[in-house]
C-alpha cells in the first residue's frame, strides 16, 4: 500500500477511534519510507482535517505535515511514542491515584482507563465515580469496561458532580482524559467544565490525562471545537454542544507521556 492509499483509507474510516487511525497511518508511512514532496504533503494534510476535524491527535499529525519540517523525523518520534504510551501513563499517573479512596470522572477515556486499571494492579480498591452529561460522553461504555475489568464503580449524572466531590474525607482526585489541548483551554465532553469547576470550589485534586498528540494551537481548538457543534437525541430542545473548553488553570496536573506537569 502506497502513501495515497494509506491516507485514503485514514480519510474514509469512519468506525475507528482517532488512536487507532494515527497508528496505522504513521507506521504505515515509516514503512513506505520518506521523504515525501510538500505538496502531497499540503493535500494529505488537507485530507485528513477534512476528513475528521474532530480529531486532535490526527489534526496535529496534519499540521505537522505543513510545518516544513523533517516529517519523517516526527513520525519516528511519534511511533516511539505510542508504543511506550500506555505503560508511561500508568507510571506517571497511578502514584496520584494511590492515595485516594475514590476518583470521578466524566465521559469516556481509554487514557483515564489506562491509569485507573493500573492503579487497581497496583493494588488500589478505591471507588472509581464516572458522571455522563450526555449519552453521546460514552460515561455509561466507560463504567461498563472498568466494572468487567474487577473495579468498583458508580455511573451517575454530571449533576451528581457536587455529591460525590465534597466528601475531602474519602481522599477524592478527579481524572478525566481531553480530546485536545491547546496553550489556554482542554476541550472534553460536555460534563467536564462542570465537574472540574466544582472540584476546584472543593478544593479537589483536577489532572488531565493527554499525551502530547493532544496538543493543537488555540486557532485549531477553535476549529476542532466548531466542528461538531451539536448532539441531539428525541425530546424538546434536547440539543447541546458536544465539546465543551475548560481553562487549562482550573486543572492541577497534567498527566502525559514526559510525566506530570503542574498547570495553573
Amino acid at each position: 500500500m502506497n502513501a495515497d492509499q494509506l491516507m485514503s483509507r485514514a480519510a474514509s474510516d469512519r468506525t475507528r477511534g482517532a488512536g487507532e487511525i494515527e497508528r496505522d497511518l504513521v507506521r504505515g508511512l515509516l514503512e513506505v519510507g520518506g521523504p515525501w514532496p510538500p505538496e502531497h504533503l499540503e493535500r494529505w494534510a488537507r485530507q485528513l482535517v477534512m476528513a475528521h476535524p474532530a480529531m486532535a491527535n490526527v489534526r496535529r499529525l496534519a499540521a505537522e505535515m505543513r510545518s516544513g519540517r523533517d516529517v519523517v523525523a516526527f513520525l519516528e518520534r511519534r511511533n516511539a511514542h505510542l508504543d511506550a504510551l500506555p505503560e508511561l501513563l500508568r507510571c506517571h499517573g497511578v502514584p496520584l491515584v494511590l492515595g485516594s479512596e475514590r476518583v470521578v470522572t466524566v465521559s469516556r477515556s481509554s487514557a483515564v482507563a489506562t491509569i485507573l486499571l493500573g492503579a487497581a494492579e497496583a493494588g488500589w480498591r478505591g471507588e472509581v465515580v464516572v458522571l455522563d452529561g450526555t449519552t453521546a460522553g460514552g460515561g455509561v461504555e466507560q463504567a461498563d469496561l472498568l466494572a468487567n475489568q474487577g473495579l468498583k464503580v458508580r455511573s451517575l449524572p454530571d449533576g451528581a458532580a457536587a455529591s460525590v466531590l465534597v466528601d475531602r474525607r474519602s481522599g477524592v482526585v478527579v481524572a478525566v482524559g481531553a480530546d485536545a489541548i491547546g496553550p489556554r483551554r482542554v476541550v472534553n465532553a460536555a460534563g467536564t467544565r462542570t465537574l472540574v469547576e466544582v472540584a476546584s470550589v472543593c478544593a479537589v485534586p483536577r489532572m488531565v490525562v493527554a499525551d502530547s498528540g493532544k496538543n493543537l494551537d488555540e486557532a485549531d481548538v477553535d476549529e476542532l471545537i466548531g466542528s461538531v457543534r451539536t448532539h441531539t437525541e428525541d425530546g424538546p430542545g434536547r440539543t447541546w454542544p458536544v465539546f465543551e473548553a475548560t481553562p487549562r488553570e482550573r486543572f492541577t496536573y497534567r498527566v502525559f507521556e514526559d510525566g506530570v506537569e503542574r498547570q495553573g
